[in-house]
């Protein structure tokens, strides 16, 4: 087998490893991945309305809703009966649920779309003060997200040229 790094003096053999490295540069697939968060849509309700509406929101993204969380300040019954709509252009689902605690976390696994409407209503009202909810929808690629492939140099010769930009 003959040898890989070629060349008699000392500067030979250094530009025959450059040559390997830059052949190895070449082939070597380096790709920089930005990743989608999850995203969080947030309400309160310091005071409910006669309606019991204590949150309505609508989805900015295609995803899916793995989890709803529930604070209640104060209530003066047992339970509260609490239900959570979500219309999308095919279906309504709704769930039912009884809150006996002031801090409630509902584990869920729905598709949800973009202008799909979520709201959250209490039963009974009278006593509720400080309601907080928060639901985390995970994004998906689907259909919204621009994918592009980039190798580390060409990104970061974008990356300086907004910087430039935006120094201007």
């Amino acid at each position: 087998m003959p040898p890989i790094i070629r060349g008699t003096t000392i500067e030979d053999k250094l530009s025959s490893i450059e040559h390997i490295l830059q052949s190895f540069q070449r082939r070597l697939s380096t790709k920089v991945v930005g990743l989608l968060p999850p995203i969080a849509l947030l309400g309160d309700r310091h005071v409910l309305g006669f309606d019991g509406v204590v949150f309505s929101a609508v989805c900015p993204v295609y995803g899916k809703l793995v989890r709803v969380c529930l604070r209640v300040g104060a209530f003066s019954a047992q339970t509260i009966a609490c239900t959570l709509v979500h219309e999308s252009r095919a279906a309504t689902y709704t769930e039912q649920l009884n809150i006996k605690e002031r801090t409630t976390v509902i584990p869920l696994d729905v598709l949800v779309s973009p202008a799909d409407y979520f709201s959250i209503t209490m039963f009974p009202v009278d006593g509720v003060t400080d309601v907080s909810v928060a639901l985390l929808i995970v994004p998906t690629l689907t259909g919204q997200v621009r994918q592009e492939s980039f190798a580390l140099d060409q990104f970061l010769l974008l990356e300086e040229r907004e910087n430039a930009e935006a120094i201007r």
